[in-house]
Parts: C-alpha cells; sequence; structure tokens
C-alpha cells in the first residue's frame, strides 16, 4: 500500500476527499439541539417557579397544537406547564414515537432536548407502547386510541358510550362559546406573560443589582457605629472618623474590592468579597417575589416589567427624547445635542460619565435661556411683515423664533435626563472619574510612606493621571479615601497626615507618625505667580484634556475592554428599512412638483430622477461599507465611518436637504421617519463599537435556531432577488478563505439546503405521525384544497379577469366625438363634431327604459348584461353641418357629368370618437366607417340629386342609404363598431345602421350679400325599426341622435395583464405557471438523494466546523473539511451511512427483555 501522499495545490486539497474521512462514524449524538437550549431562555426565566408558572404564549400556542383547544386552555388558565414531570399536565396520550411531550420542547421558541436519551430500566414501557396507533375521533368527544388487538381493558379503560351518552357528553354551542372564550383570554394572557418575560430580559442586571444594594444597605444598617462619620470633597463623599481607622504598626491599609458579576453566571455571591452572608442570587429574588405574589395577575406582571425596563434603561429614553427634540425642532442651537449623543456620550466605555450629562444638562438649560431671551415682541423680526416661510429664515434657523411653546421638548428633556441623574445616584454610578487636584496652602506639609500601596498594584489608567512631583502642589486625590493621598512619579504612595499650622506656629511631626514608625516626607508648597508659568501652565493644561481624550478613544479601541456583541442584523434591518422609506418617499427628499406624485409620477414616464438615483446609490454603498467593516472586525475603520456618517447626515438633513425641498426638515413626515430610524442605527453601531465585532462569525443571523420561524425567515431571505448571491460574494470578498469564488458558493448553496431539512426535520419531530393513521381531513383540505384553489385560480384567471372587468373597472365615456360625410374625391357635405354637454349618459331610468324596451329581444338582452348605465352615452348631432360646401364651379360640373353618366358614386360616413386612455398601450382614439354605393339602379336618388346641386327651386332632399350607426360599441382596445343586435333586418347592413336624407341651404348672413353653401342631413324618422327607436330615452328625429356602450376601463394593476388580451394572458400567466409548477413537481427523483436524508445534524456540524476554522485562520483544515464535504456528496454510500439516525433497537430489545422476560423452555 502506498504511504499517503499530502496534496500540495489547492484544487487537488479540494478533491481529496476519500473513504479513510469517514471510517470513524461518530456514534454520539450532535449537540446543536443542546446548545440551541442554552440560548433560549424564554422558559428559564426565573419569573415563575417550576410546576406552577403560566404558560408564554409558544407553550400555549404547542399545547394547543398537540392536543386540542380545550386541554390547553384549561391548562393555561390553571397555570400548568406543559413540561410538568409530575404528570399532571393534562395532555392526554400523546405520539411518542420520536419524543415524549415532557422532552420535547415548545416549537415556536426553538428549545430542544435530545430526544434519544436511553429510557432508564426502571421504565415499564414496551415498544408497542412507544408506537401506539392513534384512532381519528374527535379529542373533545371524549374518544381515546384505538386499543390493539393483543391488548386487554383494565379496569381504569373507558368504555364505549351509547348513542344518547354521547350526545349527552357532546358540547353544545354554549359549550364551545365559552371555551372560545376561554381560549382568547389564555391567548391574551400567555402573551402577557411572553412580553413579561421579554421586558425582564433588558431590566434582569438592574434588578439584581438593585436587590443586592438592599440586602447591602440593610447588613450595614445593621452594624454598630452607623452614621458617624463627616462628608467631604466635591463629591461629597463620606468618610468615617479618624479613630476608627487607626491601624497597628506594619498594617496594610486594604482597599475595599468591588466586583460586579454577570448574573447569568452568578449563584451567589461568596464570602471573601467583604460579604458577611450568603448573597442571594438573581433567580433566588424573582423565585422570592413570585411567592410573595403567586396569585398576581399576568397584567400586574407586564406593568412591573415595563416599569423596570423603563428605569433600567433610562439613558436610552434620553437619547430618544434627544432625537425627538431635534426632530420636533431642527436648528443649530439644538444640532450639538445629537453630536454629543453620538460621538460623546454612545461612545463612552463602558457608559457615559458624569461629565456627560452634567454637560447634557448646562447646554440645556443654556437653550431654555436663550430662547427665553428672544421672545420679547419688541424684536424686529417677530413682526407678521418681515417673517418668511423660506428654512433658512435666520431666526428659524437659529432657533431663536417666537414659539409660545418654546421649551415644552427642552424641558421634557431636562426632566428625563434628571430622572437618569437620580438613577444613577440610586446606583452609586454619579461619580467624575477625574480627579480634584488637592490645593496646599503656603507653608510644609507632612505626608507619611504607605508601604502596602505602591503604583505598580494599582490600575494604570489612574497612575497616569496621578504623575506629579514631591515638590509641585499639582497632586490628586486617590479614590476618594478617608485622606488625600498622592502619587509621586517614582510610583510611591504618600498619605496627608496634618494640614500646615498657622504662621507663627511650630512645625512638628505628628505623633501618629512617630508612633507607627513610617517614613515622613515633608512638601513645602510656595505661592508663585501664573504669569511666571504661563507657557508651562498653558501646555499643562492642553496636555491635561488632550490626556482625557487620549484616554477616551484609548478606553475605545482596546479590545481587553470589550464584551463581544453582534447586533449587525439590526444595524442592517435599519439600513433595508432607510432604503424603503427612499424609495417610496423620493417625493419628500427632491424639488416639489404640482402633480406631486413622487416616484411613480417620474416612473410613468420613464425616467429617472438623478437626485432619487444618487440617494439609492449613497444608501446601498453605505450597506456595502457597514458589511465590509463588519467581515473584517475593523473597529477603527467604523469609528471613522462613523464619525462620518453622523456629521454627513446632520449636515445633509439639517441643511442641504431644505435648500433642496425649499421646505423645512419638520414639514415632511417621510425625512423625519429616516432620520429616527437612522439614529436607532446609529446608536446600535455605537453599541457595537463600544462592544467590538464578534470574534468569529458563524453563518446566517436566521440560521441561529430550526424552528418554523427561522425556516420561514430563511425562505424570505433566499426569495428576495440577488440577496442570497450579493451576501456570498461580499463575503467572499471580505473573508480570509482559502476557497475559489465557485466553491463558497457551492459552500453556501449546500448549508442553505441542509439549514432547511434541519429545520423540516425538526417538524417531524415535534409534531410526528403515528404509523397507520390516515392523514385527518382537516389537514388534506387546507393543504390540498389550498394548492387545488390555487392551480384552479391559474387557469381560470385570465377568463375570470375579462367577464368581470366590467364589474371591476371604471366608466370610460367619450369626451370628444366627429362625423363626417364625404362623396368620392370631392370637398366633404357634412362634419360636425360634439364634446360635453351634447355627450351625456344615461340614467338609472333611462337604462330601465332601454332594457324594458328589447325585453322580449334575447339578443339584445345579452348584450346589456355586459354593461351598467354608468357606460353608455348619448350623443346628439346638429341637422346642419358645420362646414361650409366650398366646391368650385369645375368641380361641381365634373360631379354633375359623373352623376348623369351612371357611374358609382360613393358615400362615406366617418366618425372619430376620443375617451381617457384606459392603459399606458391605448391611445383612447378610435374611428370607423360605412358606405353606400349609387349606382345604375338608384336612378330616382341620382335625378334629385342633380337637381340639388344645379340649385333647381323644386329640389328639396334625397334619401340615401344605411350609413348612419344608431349604437355603437366602444372597446378597450381602441375599436368602434355598430351594435346588430339592437335592430332587424334582412342584411347586416339594414340590422347595423340607419338611413339618411340630404339637403342643401343657401344664404347669406349678416347682410353681407354673399351667398353660401351647406349641406344638413337627418336620420329617416319611419320605416323600418322605427316602431322601436321611438321609445328610446332621447330620441328625436330633430338632431342625429347616436347611442355609444363603452367598456370599462380596467385598473392600472389591471391593465398590466389585461392589456395584451386574453391569449397573450393565458401564455404569459397561466403557461408559464404551470411550467414553474411542473419544475417542482417533476425531477424529484433527481434529488431524492439530497431531501430525503434521515438526519443532517453530522452535515450541518460539519459545515460549521467549515466556517468555524475558516474564522480561526486553519485554511488548510478549511480545505481538508471542504473535501471531506465534497465527497460526502460525491459517495451515495458515504451518504447514507453518515446520515442514518441513530438506531434504538438495541436499547428496545433491552427494555423488553427487562419487562417481559422469555420463557424458560
Amino acid at each position: 500500500m502506498k504511504p499517503y501522499k499530502p496534496p500540495k495545490f489547492n484544487r487537488d486539497a479540494i478533491r481529496s476527499g476519500d473513504y479513510y474521512m469517514f471510517e470513524e462514524l461518530e456514534d454520539e449524538v450532535c449537540d446543536l439541539e443542546e446548545k440551541e437550549e442554552d440560548e433560549s431562555g424564554d422558559e428559564n426565566d426565573p419569573l415563575y417557579p417550576s410546576g406552577k408558572r403560566k404558560m408564554s404564549m409558544s407553550q400555549f400556542l404547542t399545547s394547543a397544537l398537540k392536543t386540542d383547544l380545550k386541554k390547553a386552555t384549561d391548562l393555561a388558565l390553571a397555570g400548568q406547564s406543559p413540561q410538568a414531570s409530575d404528570g399532571s399536565t393534562g395532555l392526554g396520550p400523546l405520539p411518542e414515537s420520536v419524543c415524549s411531550p415532557q422532552e420535547r420542547a415548545a416549537f415556536f421558541h426553538a428549545r430542544s432536548e435530545p430526544c434519544d436519551a436511553p429510557l432508564s430500566h426502571s421504565s415499564t414501557s414496551t415498544r408497542s407502547e412507544r408506537h401506539p396507533v392513534y384512532g381519528v375521533g374527535d379529542p373533545l368527544s371524549g374518544q381515546g386510541p384505538e386499543k390493539r388487538p393483543d391488548e386487554g381493558e383494565g379496569p381504569s379503560d373507558q368504555k364505549s358510550l351509547g348513542p344518547e351518552e354521547e350526545d349527552e357528553k357532546s358540547p353544545n354551542i354554549w359549550h364551545k362559546i365559552v371555551t372560545f372564550l376561554k381560549f382568547a383570554w389564555a391567548f391574551v394572557e400567555s402573551a402577557m406573560v411572553s412580553m413579561t418575560i421579554y421586558l425582564n430580559r433588558f431590566s434582569r442586571d438592574y434588578r439584581y443589582v438593585r436587590k443586592v444594594l438592599t440586602v447591602e444597605k440593610k447588613m450595614l444598617k445593621e452594624k454598630p457605629g452607623f452614621g458617624l462619620g463627616i462628608r467631604s470633597g466635591s463629591g461629597m463623599i463620606w468618610e468615617p472618623p479618624p479613630g476608627a481607622t487607626a491601624r497597628l504598626p506594619g498594617e496594610s491599609l486594604k482597599v475595599p474590592e468591588i466586583r460586579i458579576v454577570a448574573p447569568s453566571l452568578e449563584r451567589g455571591l461568596d464570602s471573601d468579597g467583604g460579604s458577611p452572608s450568603h448573597l442571594p442570587s438573581v433567580d433566588e429574588i424573582d423565585q422570592r417575589d413570585f411567592m410573595k405574589q403567586s396569585d398576581t395577575p399576568a397584567f400586574i406582571y407586564l406593568v412591573q416589567a415595563m416599569w423596570f425596563a423603563f428605569i433600567a434603561h433610562t439613558d436610552s429614553v434620553c437619547y430618544f427624547m434627544v432625537f425627538l427634540h431635534q426632530v420636533s425642532e431642527p436648528t443649530i442651537l439644538s444640532l450639538p445635542l445629537p453630536l454629543m449623543v453620538f460621538l460623546w456620550g454612545t461612545l463612552s466605555v463602558p457608559r457615559p460619565t458624569k461629565t456627560f450629562w452634567v454637560t447634557m444638562i448646562a447646554y440645556t438649560e443654556v437653550i431654555v435661556v436663550i430662547k427665553c431671551m428672544f421672545q420679547f415682541e419688541l424684536l424686529p423680526w417677530h413682526e407678521e411683515s418681515l417673517s418668511e416661510k423660506s428654512p433658512f429664515f435666520p431666526p428659524r434657523i437659529l432657533g431663536i423664533e417666537r414659539d409660545p411653546h418654546y421649551a415644552v421638548y427642552d424641558l421634557v428633556l431636562l426632566l428625563i435626563i434628571f430622572l437618569h441623574r437620580f438613577m444613577l445616584k440610586s446606583m452609586g454610578l454619579w461619580k467624575s472619574t477625574n480627579e480634584d487636584e488637592i490645593q496646599l496652602e503656603e507653608g510644609e506639609h507632612y505626608f507619611m510612606m504607605e508601604e502596602g500601596l505602591e503604583s505598580n498594584t494599582l490600575p494604570s489608567a489612574h497612575t497616569e493621571n496621578m504623575d506629579t512631583t514631591e515638590e509641585g502642589n499639582n497632586l490628586r486625590h486617590r479614590f476618594g479615601s478617608q485622606r488625600s493621598r498622592i502619587a509621586t512619579r517614582a510610583g510611591r504612595q504618600l498619605l496627608m497626615v496634618e494640614q500646615p499650622a498657622e504662621e507663627g506656629d511650630e512645625q512638628s511631626p505628628p505623633a501618629e507618625v512617630s508612633e507607627s514608625g513610617g517614613q515622613l516626607v515633608v512638601v513645602k508648597a510656595q505661592a508663585q505667580s501664573l504669569c511666571q508659568h504661563f507657557p508651562k501652565a498653558f501646555s499643562m493644561m492642553t496636555s491635561k484634556y488632550g490626556e482625557s481624550v487620549k484616554i477616551f478613544f484609548k478606553d475605545l479601541l482596546s479590545p481587553s475592554k470589550k464584551v463581544k456583541a453582534d447586533v449587525y442584523a439590526y444595524m442592517f434591518m435599519c439600513d433595508f428599512f432607510n432604503f424603503l422609506v427612499i424609495i417610496f418617499g423620493f417625493a419628500a427628499f427632491g424639488p416639489q412638483r404640482e402633480d406631486d406624485g413622487g416616484v411613480l409620477s417620474y416612473l410613468e414616464e420613464n425616467k429617472v430622477p438623478i437626485p432619487f438615483l444618487i440617494m439609492l446609490i449613497l444608501q446601498f454603498a453605505l450597506i456595502v461599507i457597514d458589511r465590509a467593516l463588519f467581515l473584517r472586525k475593523y473597529i477603527l475603520g467604523k469609528l471613522v465611518f462613523q464619525f462620518c456618517l453622523v456629521v454627513g447626515v446632520h449636515i445633509w438633513l439639517f441643511f442641504v436637504l431644505p435648500g433642496v425641498t425649499e421646505r423645512s426638515f419638520r414639514e415632511a413626515l417621510t425625512p423625519q421617519m429616516w432620520y429616527m430610524v437612522k439614529c436607532f442605527y446609529l446608536l446600535l453601531s455605537a453599541y457595537q463599537i463600544r462592544s467590538g465585532y464578534p470574534t468569529r462569525i458563524l453563518g446566517n443571523f436566521v440560521c441561529k435556531r430550526y424552528n418554523i420561524i427561522n425556516m420561514v425567515l430563511f425562505k424570505g431571505f433566499m426569495f428576495v432577488p440577488f440577496l442570497f448571491e450579493l451576501r456570498a460574494l461580499m463575503d467572499w470578498v471580505w473573508t480570509d478563505t482559502s476557497m475559489t469564488l465557485w466553491d463558497w458558493l457551492k459552500m453556501e448553496d449546500i448549508f442553505a439546503h441542509i439549514f432547511g431539512l434541519k429545520c423540516e426535520r425538526r417538524m417531524e419531530q415535534e409534531y410526528p405521525q403515528p404509523r397507520g393513521q390516515k392523514k385527518a381531513a382537516l389537514v388534506k383540505y387546507i393543504m390540498g384544497g389550498s394548492f387545488l384553489f390555487l392551480i384552479i385560480g391559474i387557469i381560470w384567471f385570465p377568463l375570470v379577469i375579462f367577464a368581470l372587468g366590467n364589474t371591476v373597472g371604471m366608466p370610460n365615456l367619450p369626451r370628444d366625438m366627429s362625423m363626417t360625410l364625404s362623396i368620392s374625391s370631392y370637398p366633404p357635405l357634412y362634419s360636425v363634431s360634439v364634446q360635453s354637454p351634447s355627450i351625456t349618459k344615461f340614467s338609472e331610468a333611462e337604462w330601465n327604459q332601454l332594457t324594458t324596451t328589447y325585453k322580449s329581444n334575447r339578443g339584445a338582452q345579452t348584450f346589456f348584461s355586459n354593461y351598467d348605465y354608468e357606460d353608455v352615452a348619448v350623443a346628439k348631432f346638429s341637422h346642419n353641418a358645420s362646414n361650409i360646401w366650398t366646391i368650385s364651379p369645375p368641380d361641381r360640373l365634373r360631379l354633375i357629368d359623373e352623376i348623369q353618366s351612371n357611374k358609382e358614386i360613393i358615400f362615406q360616413l366617418s366618425w372619430n370618437l376620443v375617451r381617457k386612455s384606459a392603459s399606458k398601450s391605448s391611445t383612447g382614439k378610435a374611428s370607423d366607417s360605412s358606405k353606400w354605393i349609387m349606382d345604375k339602379t338608384h336612378e330616382t336618388e341620382r335625378k334629385e340629386f342633380i337637381k340639388i346641386i344645379k340649385m333647381d327651386a323644386n329640389a328639396t332632399n334625397i334619401t340615401i342609404g344605411h350609413l348612419f350607426p344608431k349604437f355603437l360599441k366602444f372597446t378597450n382596445r381602441d375599436t368602434v363598431h355598430p351594435v346588430p343586435q339592437l335592430m332587424k333586418g334582412d342584411t347586416e347592413e339594414e340590422k347595423s345602421l340607419r338611413k339618411l336624407t340630404l339637403r342643401l341651404y343657401r344664404g347669406s348672413f349678416l347682410d353681407t350679400g354673399i351667398t353660401e353653401e351647406w349641406w344638413g342631413i337627418s336620420e329617416l324618422c319611419g320605416g323600418e325599426n322605427f316602431d322601436i327607436l321611438k321609445h328610446l330615452p332621447q330620441y328625436s328625429c330633430d338632431h342625429l341622435v347616436m347611442y355609444v356602450f363603452n367598456d370599462k376601463a380596467f385598473p392600472e394593476t389591471l391593465s398590466i395583464i389585461s392589456g395584451g388580451g386574453i391569449i397573450a394572458c393565458y401564455i404569459g400567466i397561466v403557461y408559464v405557471a404551470s411550467r414553474v409548477l411542473r419544475s417542482i413537481i417533476s425531477g424529484s427523483t433527481y434529488r431524492i438523494m439530497f431531501t430525503e436524508v434521515p438526519c443532517v445534524d453530522h452535515i450541518l456540524q460539519l459545515c460549521l466546523d467549515i466556517y468555524l476554522v475558516r474564522e480561526s485562520g486553519e485554511l488548510a483544515l478549511e480545505e481538508d473539511l471542504f473535501a471531506k464535504l465534497i465527497f460526502l456528496y460525491r459517495s451515495p454510500e458515504t451518504m447514507i451511512k453518515w446520515t442514518r439516525p441513530r438506531a434504538d433497537d438495541e436499547a428496545d430489545v433491552e427494555e423488553e427483555s427487562v419487562a417481559h422476560p422469555a420463557p424458560q423452555q
């Protein structure tokens, strides 16, 4: 056998997977579920002790899904937990093919426990009992599971009920109503419990510290000599009397130790920390509170949790009030407040200092004073004639404009800050980090050398702050102790033991120094003029404040003072929300338009505004930059990005945007919404900088747990176009890895597939189906019925859209109609056009009259069924033409010759209709025409026509054939045709058109002496169909009356679908949908090997291991693990072995042998 030769190159390593990697299969169950259990804390919250705590919403819904509404409601109202181990849960018989109900966790909150732990030998359950067969009876009717044939009925077995007893046991309608009301109340109560648990997470540390401080105060008050002492210094720090601090010679001074331990890890303070007795943990404190209020309603707990969450985060309330103040009063005067919050307070480690809050209070008070000074009416800009609407009106942009409510937000902000100040004082956190200088009077001062306090035993930050000379007077306090303590440059600690004596008194060493035997140091102070040391003093002042700034950034960038956190997902949500705000609210960010239709008005015109494009690109670039910094874990770059973003956002929103839009920031809601969400983003970003990026970035945010909610969220993430690809590409670019881009994409695709399978297997474990039990009818109707209706809806959707178009559409009547009568190539004889009010619509009474007239005509009734009274327009044309017949004498003679020569004379009547466009592809214009040929068979008409043209005095009028359309149909496809269903006749022309009479008029106007000619036409009042037409609404022989039936205009959303017609709609929707559905259903045989995997824990753990070694920098090991994953998908045999579920056959056989020993032969 050849020795193993490691691969030299990346591609060789990727393809070097082989069977030797899978020789030792792990028999242990993966600890994915246990990790998940550690992360979830819904049921472990000590708000309600085990056995009597009320159900949360996830527990209540899970119990309702696993049993029925009545049992789940009774359990919730009784205050019992479904995980109680005493068997009194009342859940009834549940399927145990995978887990028992006590071992299974709630499905909605992703808490899980190992289901395959072996049962104890004391259990008497057999294999047949572990897989019971259930009946299909309704749990409300009292029917239990079906019995196996080999099982006998014990005394506790339920007897079958007769028909009358079953009727008595079956719940009536009142019982169902009561059960539903109880269920609704239990649901509301469980929601309050879940909200209480969620809020208690935010106040957990505060409640713990509050209780511990209360206990320590009580213990301190019980000590003898409590209350003796004095308060000194600017911080008014309490100091015990001098006699209480006397020490024996050689005894070192002990500094009290203060420790803050995380409550999740603390189980009580030990006695070494200075506490004389055991202090309770946060769990014990919460359980004591519950025992005192065991019968307290859930609403009271919710109100209490809301209060604690509020007072535990008063700093966040102060920040929110600052943002609200800036949104309501966007002025230069208030602008430093949010800048101080973002650039100072939120970036302070570990919390904002006392100096920050004092500065906030002082500046807010200055704002109130300045505003108050400029509220007098005598100021010239307060006159209405001088006030302007411009956003850059100086008093308005400065914040000194007169307003009756000028200081409301300022005072509310002060109130919130003072409340936060009170909370800090109550917790002992209202103290300054800077130490006051010791002011020494002129003369000699005695200090004693301390043996137990060397500078190297103290924190380096304090030592740097206390550098001073022995003979200088720039000395500082140490820890606010009972006496002034200083540190020299050499690091020695000196304790002042006596104040300088008055002038003229003798200086002598103190008695306590002589008794203690300590080394005495004499410091001599001399008064000097400041002007003599001005350059040096200025340098020292600059160094003093510069050192504070240096320490600020050093603490911010120091990794040793950070507790890692990951809030990138929340920051991305804020950025994504702002991205949508820009898209749908661009009208508030761009220049004002008359229509003010927003970005949709631009898109309808197929235009993209340049400012809109720039804003979208910048918002997208900010998301990409933030992702790059997160992947690289570059805190310094994030800090620079934070500063640039804070300054840029405030300059753009409060100075550039008002100039572009010509309106103030507070006049539009959309920029205010964008700014508030951006403020939340900046708060999260500051918290990320202060805490540091996580050490390892493993997988997606929604892939941390394996429940149905995470699965739905991940499916939505995958459904967004290009989001998965963009994330994968950015991760590959900014993550250290040995994989190629295509290998990376393969890895991400495998993980996405395995994650989905893991969530599905989890759901199967939570809600297993017993063997041999048919699917319930409700499940069939919900799942199968929904898919059935979906497919049927896709098939018939186009027909339904076009059939119901007149129902969902809007009336669209013509707004302009014209009609022209011409003869061959000669000038038109008659031309006229009408608009509103000559075009009217039917009333409901006229519509009823029309339908009554044709009540015996089946074809007409069918035609009317497609329209409403609002869809019919009536146009009345004048008899007289609106144009003068301008024919030259030669053309008149030529026309007479053509008529006398028996040539065909063509009369053409054309009509044009215009209405509002129904869709983008429609013009809203339609036209049509009719023709009548005067041939040699119409001898009488020819003679009369010649007389009219020759201006014979005996000529009257001439009747021409079927030209005039009495009824027209105007469709959405810009076509207009005569309606043949409403008139009778032998030919198509007789059914659709009416005859006309022509007459030529001559005359002069306004005594000009000029004779002009014009034609007049009228409908033939008589003949066929006149008996029906004379009963129509608005019919008259004095006008040419035309009835137009108009198709309704589809809404804009449906016109896109219906614009191409039924055939195009079928091809575009039905056929494409059928192909997509067929691609999902077909080809499943090729995917069975990878979709029907029994257990995906090992594959998922392998993917997580690849992420882990990549973050650890083990790139060679990453190649080996990825090669193992690739080979696993190449080898079906290995895939089957690695995804085989853990077999419980051996444990079951052992249990059966214990419960039922084999008979002896």
